[in-house]
């Protein structure tokens, strides 16, 4: 797994439980991060999992989809 983006306001994600490891693809950037946002996503569309730096760097589903 990679080392995760670092998140100013949030400086534990994984122990808070926002971020958690997992198998799956990001279905934003369509990369196996190992790492998923686990919260709410507010967006048009409904995403399952997407990665911590489409969070931290865009491109996130708060923007236009690719």
């Amino acid at each position: 797994m990679s080392e995760l983006p670092v998140f100013r306001y949030h400086p534990d994600p994984v122990g808070t439980g926002s971020i958690e490891a997992t198998e799956d693809t990001c279905e934003f950037c369509d990369l196996p991060r190992g790492w998923r946002y686990t919260a709410n996503i507010y967006a048009e569309e409904e995403f399952e999992t997407v990665c911590p730096w489409c969070i931290a760097d865009g491109p996130s589903p708060c923007t236009t989809h690719p």
